[in-house]
C-alpha cells in the first residue's frame, strides 16, 4: 500500500471515531444552564467558624463554564487572619441519577471532598458528603454546602458540619454573601 492510500485509510478511520463518538455523546443537561448565571468574578465576606473559634473572611470567587459547559469550575481564594486558603470545586448535574455533583478539592489537605444533592427550589443548590472521618472534629462528620442565588449579582454560600454522634445538629462552618463584580 503507498504512502498515500495508507493516510487516506487512517483519514477515513478517523472521521468514522469522531462520526461514532459525536453520535453517543449524552447533550449537555439543561439543568447547567442556570448555572450560567454563575460566570463571573464574585467577592464577599465569609465568616469562619470551627471548634470554637472564628474569623472573617475576604473571599473572591472565580466561575467559569468549562468542558463544553458540562461544569462549573470555581476557583475560591480565602483570606483572613494567618489563613490564606485556595479551593477548586467542578460541579455539574447526573441526569441518570438526577443529582447535582461536586468534587471540591483544596489547599489544606489532599483529599477531594465528593458532595452530591438535589435542587429544593431553581435558586437554590444543596449537596452533602457521605460520613467520613475527621481527626479534629472527633470522629465522622458530614459535610453540607448550600448556594441561594438570591438574584443574577447576589449569592449566599453556607457550608455546614454535622457529626456521626447522636443528636448532633448542623453547625455552620462558613457563611457568607457574594456579590457579582463581571
Amino acid at each position: 500500500m503507498t504512502q498515500m492510500k495508507k493516510l487516506l485509510v487512517l483519514a477515513a478511520l478517523v472521521c468514522s471515531f469522531v462520526s461514532a463518538h459525536a453520535q453517543m455523546h449524552a447533550p449537555v443537561p439543561p439543568e447547567m444552564k442556570k448555572l450560567n448565571m454563575m460566570v463571573g468574578t464574585w467577592t464577599g465576606k465569609m465568616k469562619a467558624s470551627f471548634m470554637g473559634q472564628s474569623m472573617d473572611m475576604d473571599c473572591t470567587s472565580v466561575y467559569k463554564m468549562d468542558l463544553n459547559g458540562r461544569y462549573l469550575v470555581m476557583d475560591e481564594t480565602m483570606k483572613g487572619e494567618g489563613m490564606n486558603m485556595m479551593g477548586h470545586m467542578m460541579l455539574t448535574f447526573d441526569p441518570k441519577k438526577s443529582m447535582w455533583v461536586g468534587h471540591w478539592f483544596d489547599s489544606e489537605g489532599p483529599e477531594a471532598m465528593i458532595m452530591t444533592g438535589k435542587s429544593s427550589d431553581s435558586n437554590v443548590i444543596t449537596m452533602t458528603t457521605e460520613p467520613f472521618d475527621m481527626e479534629e472534629a472527633g470522629g465522622k462528620v458530614m459535610m453540607r454546602s448550600t448556594w441561594t442565588i438570591k438574584d443574577a449579582k447576589t449569592c449566599e454560600f453556607k457550608l455546614e458540619m454535622k457529626s456521626m454522634k447522636a443528636d448532633s445538629k448542623w453547625e455552620s462552618m462558613l457563611e457568607g454573601t457574594f456579590h457579582k463584580k463581571s
